[in-house]
């Protein structure tokens, strides 16, 4: 790093004071996108290796059948209307299916994510963001943070204040000579101060972009991230 992590935190610190008052999966989805509505692809916000079986339903008619998980966003699916319900199979209702999220899409738009943030173990806060951002391009990064706090981020020597709950498109500080990389850190705010729980080095990407996801994990309050590289070329986004 070139400049110290105390100076850091003071940089930070005066950001969070002043506004206080893995890879995408990149298969293409099946079919024309057009002619089945909006393509939605989900993530667990949760830790560790995880999927489900979840079902889109819409009235009582079940539309899509697809697995979810935590280490990447799944293959583009299509529930065939802007709001619709998520479902698991349950043997004790009559239908056969338990609502764990119903989910809400814009009215523009035709490619969305949605975030399924867990809440008492049945049922889930979805957060649907547009995959088409102004600024989100080749070596840019899309964060939405979940949690209900803001976070620092540190792009080699370039500081960004990440927002609750919305946006933020980050683009990569310039090239430091030869170096393919860059330094990256992520702070939030603890007690009196900032907690560092992000440490890394990414990599320049001519023909690709991150997401970046924050969550505050449900079991033990801590907060974690998930992290995902898209190549552009071969990219699940429909046109």
């Amino acid at each position: 790093m070139s400049f110290h992590h105390s100076s850091i935190c003071l940089i930070l610190a005066s950001i969070f004071a002043v506004t206080a008052t893995a890879q995408v999966e990149s298969e293409k989805p099946k079919g024309s996108g057009k002619d089945r509505g909006p393509a939605v692809r989900l993530l667990l916000l949760a830790p560790g290796s995880n999927s489900m079986e979840l079902f889109a339903i819409a009235g009582e008619v079940v539309i899509e059948t697809f697995m979810v998980g935590t280490v990447n966003l799944g293959a583009p699916v299509f529930p065939g209307a802007r709001v619709f319900n998520l479902a698991i199979k349950s043997a004790s209702t009559e239908s056969g299916f338990e609502k764990i999220a119903t989910v809400t899409l814009p009215q523009t738009g035709s490619s969305f994510i949605v975030l399924l943030e867990p809440q008492n173990g049945k049922t889930f806060i979805p957060y649907a963001i547009s995959s088409r951002q102004q600024g989100f391009e080749a070596d840019a990064t899309l964060f939405f943070n979940a949690t209900d706090v803001q976070v620092g981020a540190v792009f080699g020597k370039k500081r960004s204040l990440i927002r609750q709950r919305r946006v933020e498109i980050v683009a990569a500080p310039p090239r430091q000579g030869d170096l393919p990389y860059y330094p990256v850190e992520l702070y939030h705010p603890e007690g009196d101060g900032l907690k560092l729980f992000a440490s890394s080095r990414w990599l320049h990407r001519e023909k690709g972009r991150n997401y970046v996801f924050i969550f505050r994990e449900h079991a033990s309050g801590r907060v974690d991230y998930q992290t995902f590289h898209e190549d552009l070329e071969h990219s699940a986004v429909p046109p």
